[in-house]
Protein backbone atom coordinates (compact mmCIF):
# COMPACT_ATOMS: atom_id res chain seq x y z
CA UNK A 1 0.00 0.00 0.00
CA UNK A 2 1.36 3.40 -0.92
CA UNK A 3 0.55 6.68 0.83
CA UNK A 4 -2.38 7.45 -1.45
CA UNK A 5 -3.90 4.04 -0.70
CA UNK A 6 -3.52 4.60 3.05
CA UNK A 7 -5.17 8.02 2.86
CA UNK A 8 -8.03 6.65 0.79
CA UNK A 9 -8.55 3.70 3.10
CA UNK A 10 -8.51 5.85 6.26
CA UNK A 11 -11.06 8.23 4.76
CA UNK A 12 -13.27 5.34 3.63
CA UNK A 13 -13.25 3.88 7.14
CA UNK A 14 -14.01 7.27 8.68
CA UNK A 15 -16.75 7.97 6.14
CA UNK A 16 -18.50 4.71 7.09
CA UNK A 17 -18.52 5.89 10.71
CA UNK A 18 -19.56 9.48 9.96
CA UNK A 19 -16.16 11.02 10.71
CA UNK A 20 -15.10 13.93 8.51
CA UNK A 21 -12.54 13.47 5.76
CA UNK A 22 -8.91 13.92 6.73
CA UNK A 23 -7.08 16.34 4.47
CA UNK A 24 -3.84 17.16 6.31
CA UNK A 25 -2.86 13.86 7.90
CA UNK A 26 0.11 15.18 9.88
CA UNK A 27 -1.79 18.07 11.45
CA UNK A 28 -5.11 16.31 11.98
CA UNK A 29 -3.54 13.22 13.60
CA UNK A 30 -1.04 15.25 15.69
CA UNK A 31 -3.00 14.98 18.93
CA UNK A 32 -3.61 11.24 18.48
CA UNK A 33 -7.39 11.51 18.76
CA UNK A 34 -8.05 10.34 15.21
CA UNK A 35 -5.54 7.52 15.65
CA UNK A 36 -7.41 6.32 18.74
CA UNK A 37 -10.70 6.56 16.82
CA UNK A 38 -9.30 4.54 13.91
CA UNK A 39 -7.91 1.91 16.28
CA UNK A 40 -11.28 1.59 18.00
CA UNK A 41 -13.04 1.18 14.65
CA UNK A 42 -10.59 -1.42 13.33
CA UNK A 43 -10.60 -3.45 16.55
CA UNK A 44 -14.24 -2.80 17.48
CA UNK A 45 -13.11 -1.51 20.87
CA UNK A 46 -13.79 1.45 23.11
CA UNK A 47 -10.26 2.16 24.33
CA UNK A 48 -10.10 5.58 26.01
CA UNK A 49 -6.53 6.79 26.41
CA UNK A 50 -7.73 10.00 28.12
CA UNK A 51 -6.42 12.13 25.27
CA UNK A 52 -6.75 15.90 25.32
CA UNK A 53 -7.45 17.98 22.26
CA UNK A 54 -4.68 20.55 22.15
CA UNK A 55 -2.49 22.60 19.85
CA UNK A 56 0.33 22.49 22.40
CA UNK A 57 3.06 20.09 21.29
CA UNK A 58 3.79 18.91 24.84
CA UNK A 59 0.12 17.94 25.38
CA UNK A 60 0.07 16.06 22.09
CA UNK A 61 3.29 14.25 23.03
CA UNK A 62 1.62 13.13 26.26
CA UNK A 63 -1.29 11.85 24.18
CA UNK A 64 1.05 9.72 22.07
CA UNK A 65 2.66 8.39 25.25
CA UNK A 66 -0.81 7.38 26.48
CA UNK A 67 -1.55 5.70 23.14
CA UNK A 68 1.77 3.88 23.32
CA UNK A 69 1.04 2.62 26.85
CA UNK A 70 -2.64 1.75 26.41
CA UNK A 71 -2.81 0.53 22.82
CA UNK A 72 0.69 -0.54 21.79
CA UNK A 73 1.92 -2.07 25.05
CA UNK A 74 -1.28 -3.24 26.70
CA UNK A 75 -3.83 -4.02 24.01
CA UNK A 76 -1.52 -5.04 21.16
CA UNK A 77 1.06 -6.54 23.51
CA UNK A 78 3.93 -4.79 21.74
CA UNK A 79 3.17 -6.05 18.24
CA UNK A 80 4.44 -2.57 17.48
CA UNK A 81 5.24 0.39 19.71
CA UNK A 82 6.29 3.99 19.36
CA UNK A 83 9.77 5.22 20.21
CA UNK A 84 10.34 8.70 21.60
CA UNK A 85 11.59 10.38 18.39
CA UNK A 86 8.57 9.05 16.49
CA UNK A 87 6.15 10.34 19.12
CA UNK A 88 7.83 13.75 19.01
CA UNK A 89 7.53 13.85 15.23
CA UNK A 90 3.86 12.83 15.37
CA UNK A 91 3.13 15.49 18.02
CA UNK A 92 4.68 18.24 15.89
CA UNK A 93 2.09 17.55 13.21
CA UNK A 94 4.27 18.55 10.29
CA UNK A 95 5.53 15.21 8.91
CA UNK A 96 2.94 13.30 6.90
CA UNK A 97 5.25 10.37 6.24
CA UNK A 98 5.47 9.56 9.98
CA UNK A 99 1.71 9.25 10.48
CA UNK A 100 1.23 7.43 7.18
CA UNK A 101 3.86 4.85 8.16
CA UNK A 102 2.13 4.40 11.53
CA UNK A 103 -1.27 4.01 9.86
CA UNK A 104 0.18 1.43 7.48
CA UNK A 105 1.53 -0.52 10.47
CA UNK A 106 -1.84 -0.27 12.24
CA UNK A 107 -3.70 -1.63 9.20
CA UNK A 108 -1.15 -4.41 8.72
CA UNK A 109 -1.37 -5.36 12.39
CA UNK A 110 -5.16 -5.35 12.32
CA UNK A 111 -5.14 -7.47 9.18
CA UNK A 112 -2.64 -9.85 10.74
CA UNK A 113 -4.73 -10.23 13.89
CA UNK A 114 -7.80 -11.04 11.83
CA UNK A 115 -5.63 -13.39 9.78
CA UNK A 116 -4.76 -15.26 12.98
CA UNK A 117 -8.35 -16.44 12.95
CA UNK A 118 -7.86 -18.19 9.60
CA UNK A 119 -9.07 -21.48 11.03
CA UNK A 120 -12.59 -20.03 11.04
CA UNK A 121 -14.89 -20.61 8.12
CA UNK A 122 -15.58 -17.66 5.83
CA UNK A 123 -19.12 -17.26 7.20
CA UNK A 124 -17.82 -17.11 10.76
CA UNK A 125 -15.33 -14.42 9.81
CA UNK A 126 -18.09 -12.35 8.23
CA UNK A 127 -20.04 -12.53 11.46
CA UNK A 128 -17.19 -11.05 13.54
CA UNK A 129 -15.69 -8.60 11.02
CA UNK A 130 -17.12 -5.96 8.74
CA UNK A 131 -16.40 -6.72 5.13
CA UNK A 132 -14.84 -3.61 3.62
CA UNK A 133 -14.77 -2.83 -0.04
CA UNK A 134 -11.64 -1.07 -1.19
CA UNK A 135 -11.32 0.52 -4.59
CA UNK A 136 -8.73 2.80 -6.15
Amino acid sequence: MDNTDIKTLVNQVFKQKGIKKVKNFAAEFADGILFQALFNILYEERIDCKLVQSNVEHDRLLNWNRINASICFNYLQQQFYLVSPTMKTLAKGSNSSAILKLLRVLFNTAQGNIGDAKYLEDESLREIADVMEYSH
